[in-house]
């Protein structure tokens, strides 16, 4: 019979990996049923993420805010232009800030693949222009820390 210890190392990962997980599931799930994502959960998020961040750092706490403020420009000026909603805009400000600037083009790049097959979907089978896309940011986000697992 064997066990398998966790080291604290890989403690703090996957609780990193378990909040991450808890708020993007629950914002997809707000959006697909409502088409709105609640204040309290992507900012109780981000203030949750910020104060994890800060106590367990993957990478020093200064790419963890670069990334927030790389987010918070980009698609914040994406939600001015209505590009986004402000709950979508929230939710990729909070996986800018949760994956820190080093990861960002790759975390964004698997979200809006995502998005774009879900687009074409949406548009083909509902015959909608907009969509619930909190669904593609967890998506794309997950399938990220899955692909870098495997």
């Amino acid at each position: 019979m064997w066990t398998y210890e966790l080291w604290p190392t890989q403690i703090f990962e996957w609780s990193w990996i378990s909040l991450v997980t808890l708020v993007l599931v629950s914002a997809a799930y707000f959006d697909l049923k409502s088409r709105t994502i609640p204040n309290k959960l992507s900012l109780g998020g981000l203030l949750i993420m910020a104060l994890y961040l800060w106590v367990f750092p993957a990478f020093p706490i200064t790419e963890h805010l670069l990334g927030l403020l790389i987010g918070s420009i980009i698609f914040y000026s994406l939600f001015l232009l209505k590009v986004f909603g402000g709950g979508d805009s929230k939710l990729l400000i909070f996986v800018s800030l949760s994956f820190g600037a080093p990861l960002l083009i790759s975390v964004w790049l698997w979200i809006f693949i995502i998005g774009g097959l879900q687009a074409l979907f949406w548009r083909i089978f509902f015959k909608q222009k907009s969509m619930p896309y909190a669904l593609s940011i967890a998506l794309g986000s997950l399938f990220y820390i899955l692909s870098s697992y495997l």
